[in-house]
């Protein structure tokens, strides 16, 4: 019976463990080999979960954020990203190229401001989100990491506003290409980032 990814991810670093130092660079080369890829990832974090779970209460807050995902997700797939995970109140994903998470990333927010006509029990959903480009570890359906994971991560929860994208300096050759595309560049906690915007 073959292993699944994620039992095969979680194998392979066991054995790193127990390797000599001179079994382990081999070992470490055959994980990357085996689930490295140049990814652009997508971080999106909810707003307000604090103190909306103080205010409205538990049940109400887990009732939007299961809505946020029924939105997100055909978004996702609309835009060829591929959906890591859900967790709490956050979308992780992955796309193979930078412009389409731009896209994704932008049409999320429209969405979401669109439908706010709609449902007002739960359809106040308000979002940012960080996008990164780089090579990571990716086990689909379960979790990634890297330097591009942790920066989308940083920007998108700790950076981008409400209703706001911010995106790494290595995306801004990328995004020029589509005169659609607004980036405003900007340093911010040592980040070289940009706010995107529609052009």
């Amino acid at each position: 019976m073959t292993a699944s990814p994620l039992a095969d991810f979680y194998a392979r670093l066991d054995a790193c463990n127990t390797a000599t130092p001179g079994q382990r660079t081999a070992l470490e080369a055959d994980l990357w080999t085996r689930f490295g890829a140049e990814k652009t990832v997508l971080i999106l974090d909810m707003a307000g979960f604090t103190t909306k779970v103080q205010k409205h209460g538990l049940l109400f807050f887990l009732r939007k954020i299961r809505y946020m995902q029924a939105v997100v997700a055909p978004l996702l797939a609309e835009w060829r990203g591929e959906l890591v995970k859900f967790e709490a109140d956050n979308a992780y994903a992955a796309f193979d190229r930078p412009l389409d998470a731009a896209r994704c990333a932008l049409r999320i927010h429209e969405t979401f401001h669109y439908l706010a006509d709609g449902l007002p029990d739960v359809d106040d959903v308000v979002v940012s989100i960080g996008l990164a480009r780089g090579r990571i570890l990716m086990i689909p359906g379960h979790d990634f990491f890297g330097d591009a994971v942790n920066i989308a991560s940083r920007l998108g929860e700790d950076i981008a506003g409400h209703r706001e994208t911010y995106a790494s300096a290595e995306l801004f050759p990328d995004f020029s290409t589509d005169p659609s595309l607004k980036i405003e560049p900007v340093q911010i906690l040592g980040l070289q980032a940009g706010k995107l915007s529609r052009g």
